[in-house]
């Protein structure tokens, strides 16, 4: 059959191609031709050169006006072979960079790749025809994989695409996410509605009003694939993100029911789900409410005082501003009964201001509705004196004051949770101040002692430069006292009292010097000058000596300091 595709050339790596760039506008020419041979072996040789992944190639082929004639190559639905080779050139282009995927779009390849890739029940589709032609189950996976994949950067490129140029994309990703059960396709069909969603008014009314989009996003929840279920929650946190009606159009769908089966430690669900309840939740009273009988208040708690990734936390601690915000008095009541003031306040510390600022509107929300609560109560429980007046019975009377001492039984309760909060979160916040304070405190005297001995030592040094050349025994001495016995038995004297000084000042020097500085386990016997380190052990400046070079100044491995000469204490022998 003319154009039919081989099994074997569909999944063999690409041979490479050592065919210059300069070829291709003849290419291009051979593209248009009549000639079926050449058009298909022009599109594979293109093809070939855009599999060695080069951002030249690709660029070079941009450049070369090549996107229009293999955009006009998936049109082409009798020869599977050429659309196969378009289809596979489009994709690699696609996947550069912004401006190559806007060339594959400017191109008009949407409404082309839209025809190629419809649901083979469209019968405007032209993928019919198409498969109809291949025999291989694998071919035609391989075409919709790739045709999916190439929608996916179509309608994803940065930025955003205008949505007349790929409005004619959703019927098809539409059908895809309800047709197919590919984990690839519904990747890139749920990623590119993802990036859809992403757009202005036009594109997410659209959506809301594609048949049965909205409803198989949310079914798509519960899939498998961890991918599948992200890119799903993105593009259903998007559309709740919009006014209110759309949050109604996705509550609709039941998404308030998958919610908490998604809540799960991998992290991108994770943060999908924090970040579309956070959405919901800056909605309505009545969409908050179904919030909190979906029972999705306590997770949220739960994740703000987890250790997951700040991004996280932040979706979270939104989610619950956002009702503290815009909830009734109960609404707000039952989200501090659940726990958030002491994750809000281990919030205030942290090194991220905007989590920051939402932690301290969230504090100061919950202290203004519990401020409020008192003068709101009773225009609601009708516990007026007004209301008192009114009364007839003894029983009226009796039954009001039993109303209002529950309200003030509920209002100590509330009052003392709420106390009982804040003073554990201030307790343990003063816990930390103080344990800071001691181990500073704990540090002072170690490097007060630290710093006097040093002061010390410099003192010491300089004295002992000041007072080196006019002090010790030395051989100008020596010769002024020739012929004063009692002066040359002085000067023996002082010979051996120095030497003594210096045995010393050698013992106190082991002791200070420790271990080898770069083995870390044998003395130090090595001694480096001028700078008198004493640094290292006897097999260490062995394997330095090996590794030196002529060229290369010595180092005294302490100071890293050039040094004349090195020296064995033990041995007194240069080893420079």
């Amino acid at each position: 059959m003319d154009g039919s595709i081989h099994h074997d050339s569909i999944d063999r790596p690409a041979r490479p191609v050592r065919r210059s760039v300069r070829c291709l506008c003849h290419l291009g020419k051979i593209l248009k031709s009549a000639d079926v041979t050449k058009r298909s072996n022009a599109a594979r040789q293109i093809r070939e050169l855009l599999s060695i992944e080069l951002p030249s190639v690709t660029q070079a082929v941009v450049d070369a006006g090549m996107v229009p004639p293999l955009v006009e190559l998936l049109k082409e639905h009798t020869r599977p072979r050429i659309q196969h080779e378009a289809v596979w050139s489009l994709t690699n282009i696609a996947s550069g960079t912004s401006e190559q995927t806007a060339a594959v779009v400017d191109a008009g390849a949407v409404p082309a790749l839209v025809h190629l890739v419809s649901s083979p029940d469209d019968q405007a589709g032209g993928l019919l025809p198409l498969l109809q032609l291949l025999d291989e189950s694998q071919e035609k996976m391989f075409i919709l994989d790739n045709g999916t994949f190439l929608l996916e950067h179509l309608c994803g490129t940065r930025p955003l695409p205008e949505f007349d140029k790929v409005s004619a994309a959703l019927p098809t990703l539409a059908n895809l996410i309800k047709d197919h059960d590919s984990e690839r396709v519904l990747t890139s069909a749920c990623y590119a509605l993802s990036c859809l969603s992403e757009g202005g008014h036009e594109s997410v009314e659209a959506l809301i009003h594609a048949d049965g989009l909205c409803s198989r996003l949310v079914d798509l929840l519960q899939h498998d694939s961890d991918d599948v279920v992200t890119k799903a929650l993105e593009a259903i946190g998007n559309i709740a993100g919009g006014d209110d009606r759309r949050t109604d159009a996705m509550l609709g769908c039941g998404v308030l029911a998958s919610l908490p089966l998604v809540l799960s430690p991998k992290k991108g669900i994770l943060k999908e789900a924090c970040f579309t309840v956070s959405n919901i939740a800056a909605g309505t009273v009545p969409q908050m409410q179904g919030l909190i009988d979906a029972g999705l208040i306590p997770p949220m708690v739960a994740v703000l005082a987890s250790d997951d990734e700040m991004r996280i936390k932040e979706h979270a601690a939104r989610a619950i501003a956002n009702f503290l915000a815009g909830g009734t008095p109960d609404q707000v009541q039952h989200v501090v009964q659940c726990g958030c003031v002491n994750p809000f306040c281990g919030l205030l510390d942290v090194m991220d201001d905007d989590v920051m600022s939402v932690a301290r509107e969230a504090l100061q929300s919950i202290l203004q509705d519990y401020q409020t609560l008192c003068s709101t109560v009773s225009a609601k429980t009708r516990l007026t004196r007004t209301a008192l007046l009114e009364m007839k019975t003894s029983a009226e009377v009796q039954d009001f004051m039993m109303r209002i001492k529950q309200e003030s039984e509920r209002l100590d309760k509330l009052y003392d949770a709420a106390d009982q909060q804040l003073q554990a979160a201030a307790s343990k916040l003063l816990n930390e101040i103080k344990e800071m304070e001691q181990h500073i405190s704990q540090l002072n005297p170690p490097l007060a002692d630290a710093a006097q001995a040093f002061i010390a030592m410099r003192v010491e040094l300089d004295q002992l430069r000041q007072q080196g050349p006019h002090r010790g025994p030395n051989v100008d001495r020596l010769l002024a006292l020739q012929g004063n016995a009692s002066g040359i038995e002085a000067f023996k004297l002082e010979i051996r009292a120095t030497q003594q000084r210096l045995s010393q000042l050698l013992g106190e020097a082991e002791q200070r010097q420790g271990t080898c500085v770069i083995c870390l386990e044998r003395l130090p016997t090595v001694v480096f000058f001028p700078c008198l380190q004493r640094c290292i052990c006897d097999p260490c400046w062995a394997d330095m000596q090996r590794q030196q070079t002529p060229a290369e100044p010595l180092k005294c491995p302490a100071c890293r300091g050039v040094s004349i000469h090195a020296s064995n204490v033990d041995h007194i022998k240069t080893t420079s």
